[in-house]
């Protein structure tokens, strides 16, 4: 899949996504650079798979195996807004440039948020 049609299935499947909460009742969890969580997390949450979707924009997604995965991550995190998503789109891990992340599953059941 070329990198427009990632973005734009990203898209379409993020509306349909629950997010996981922590303790405190929110969606995003604190990371800052701190690569050896990064990993962990993406390897604790993706368990066997070993290619993703790595989605920062139209024109700079793609899918690549896990070890570029954890590259990309480790050089945009507190940098640029990036979410990886598994290749069934129906588990993603969203990274905004503040240094905080959130978990999320696709619910094809569930209605897209009102507001979003």
């Amino acid at each position: 899949m070329d990198s427009k049609n990632i973005y734009i299935s990203t898209q379409t499947f993020i509306k349909k996504v629950f997010w996981l909460t922590n303790g405190n009742d929110s969606e995003w969890n604190f990371i800052g650079n701190d690569l050896i969580k990064l990993k962990l997390l993406l390897d604790i949450f993706f368990e066997r798979e070993q290619r993703f979707y790595f989605v920062t924009d139209r024109h700079h997604s793609c899918e690549e195996e896990k070890i570029k995965i954890y590259a990309f991550s480790s050089l945009l995190i507190e940098k640029q807004d990036f979410s990886i998503w598994n290749r069934q789109f129906n588990k993603v891990i969203e990274f905004n440039k503040i240094g905080v992340y959130r978990i999320g599953i696709y619910n094809q059941n569930s209605l897209p948020h009102p507001f979003k």
